[in-house]
């Protein structure tokens, strides 16, 4: 995986100039065509599923990490939950043919995001919102049997990630949390 800096962040053909996308906490996106998804996580995690063959590519942006009710399985409203938005990208490709043995997974997010007083007060054997989402995603993917080929997951850091969807590379940012 590339870690992100602004001189070495490649200049982006007009293709993904124009295919652009942010996503927004609880949303997905699937592109056939070449298109540049971003996004910034904290606590959230984002999933990358790439099909090289087809060259299509897909990123979410879930907070949490399962849906507590089953009115929440309807709609747009469940891309919030891991257990949910994973599914659904999975059956999008496998709508075109694409078995999910045949994606690449790669995995972000999932910080603590506490400021550094803080820490110390969080019971140790609890898990964070950040972990409980990066737990729920690696465990769906591993079960599905989508390999995964990259994590950048934890730590206390925000992450800007760029995902150019033709060619499944990710470009990562850390974000420095200001205290004041």
């Amino acid at each position: 995986m590339k870690e992100y800096k602004q001189r070495h962040f490649p200049a982006c053909s007009k293709i993904y100039q124009e295919n652009s996308v942010y996503l927004h906490p609880g949303e997905y996106h699937f592109a056939t065509e070449p298109t540049m998804i971003h996004t910034i996580l904290g606590s959230c995690v984002s999933v990358v599923l790439v099909d090289q063959g087809h060259r299509f590519g897909a990123m979410c942006h879930a907070v949490l990490d399962s849906v507590p009710s089953p009115q929440e399985q309807k709609g747009k409203k469940c891309f919030k939950y891991m257990d949910c938005v994973l599914e659904t990208m999975i059956q999008t490709f496998s709508r075109y043919g694409i078995p999910v043995q045949n994606l690449q997974a790669k995995v972000f997010g999932g910080a603590q995001m506490l400021l550094e007083q803080e820490r110390t007060m969080v019971p140790a054997a609890r898990p964070g919102v950040g972990e409980k989402n990066a737990q729920m995603a690696l465990q769906i993917l591993k079960s599905s049997g989508c390999k995964i080929v990259a994590t950048d997951i934890g730590g206390y850091q925000g992450r800007k990630i760029y995902f150019l969807s033709h060619d499944g590379d990710v470009f990562l940012k850390r974000i420095q949390k200001s205290t004041g």
